[in-house]
């Protein structure tokens, strides 16, 4: 692949949640839900529309409780559209 091949990243926002701690406050809320917050977060900073963003990075360190595709139901719940 040459370099005018590839299409470039433009990093329009990003956010993350509170840090919490082992059964604190933030437990009740699954890891979808948090990242959800997350990517509201960065959308409503980056003062676009969820529907222009292309794709959404996520990490995140402990997997408990965390279903399969986890990335893909943190966008979907943070109102962006299944690419």
């Amino acid at each position: 692949m040459s370099d005018r091949d590839r299409t470039p990243v433009i990093l329009r926002g990003s956010a993350r949640t509170l840090i919490g701690r082992f059964l604190g406050g933030l437990a009740p809320l699954s890891a979808p839900d948090l990242g959800a917050v997350a990517i509201r977060a960065a959308v409503e900073r980056a003062g676009i529309d969820a529907g222009e963003v292309d794709e959404v990075i996520m990490g995140h360190v402990v997997t408990a409780r965390a279903t399969s595709a986890l990335a893909v139901q943190q966008e979907l719940l943070g109102g962006m559209e299944p690419g």
